[in-house]
């Protein structure tokens, strides 16, 4: 796809993002979040931007001096409680909180689109064009009733993010769970308690703890782990197919 098929269709140009500088700014507006992310890079997302904390700077690689650090984030998708970790110098972690507030199509549509602006505003307002992206993926065995608008919000948020060339590593539940714990079969709360423990964090939800999970898997991957990982967890980096140009 073209730069002008992007525009067409009402996705933004390829490589919108900046490449070095501080931190963009974007105009706030009244009015609700914009609900596409195109509008989002544009500058059009409205109100304050919602940090739920910053961390402390991290494990031996992420102290001060030396070389500007690459950012990576993590993102754990979730119809009611998406984790983002936005990671640099400093850790960014928070969660979009959603509900479904209607019967519809429209109204299931809209959930989605929320969701995805929110993790564009995290993209692109805390730095500067993200080296590396983790998204995990799909659970092959969920089922329910929300598995087809999980799909939907799985598809939109990789869509949107390839469209912008942006290095994507897509990270199975079982290999995020074999880093975090050095077990593939790990539950949430066991992978949330082992990255308590080693990182020295506090997460909100499970789904944050996720999110920090796949942004140290991207850092380690890069060169900068957060904490020493035993050899038997860093063996799942192994099974993540790394996006091309990056390092392996």
């Amino acid at each position: 796809m073209t730069s002008t098929d992007r525009q067409r269709d009402g996705r933004a140009p390829a490589r919108l993002l900046p490449e070095t500088g501080p931190r963009p700014s974007a105009p706030v507006a009244a009015g609700p979040v914009s609900p596409t992310p195109a509008a989002v890079l544009r500058g059009a997302a409205a109100g304050p931007d919602p940090i739920s904390r910053w961390g402390g700077e991290g494990g031996p690689h992420c102290g001060k001096g030396g070389p500007p650090k690459p950012r990576v984030i993590g993102l754990d998708l979730s119809l009611t409680s998406t984790g983002i970790a936005d990671a640099q110098e400093l850790i960014y972690i928070r969660t979009v909180k959603s509900r479904n507030t209607g019967k519809n199509v429209e109204d299931a549509w809209q959930r989605l689109q929320f969701i995805d602006a929110e993790i564009w505003r995290t993209v692109v307002r805390h730095g500067p064009a993200p080296a590396l992206i983790l998204i995990e993926g799909p659970s092959y065995g969920s089922s329910g009733a929300g598995t087809w608008d999980r799909a939907g919000l799985w598809w939109t948020v990789v869509s949107g993010l390839l469209a912008q060339d942006l290095p994507l590593a897509v990270v199975s539940p079982s290999t995020r769970a074999k880093y975090a714990t050095g077990k593939g079969n790990a539950g949430k709360a066991a992978v949330c308690s082992a990255a308590a423990n080693r990182y020295g964090r506090v997460f909100a939800t499970d789904d944050e703890a996720d999110a920090f999970v796949l942004a140290a898997m991207g850092l380690d991957h890069l060169g900068y782990p957060p904490a020493v990982m035993p050899a038997a967890n860093r063996a799942a980096l192994d099974k993540v197919r790394w996006p091309e140009g990056i390092r392996t």
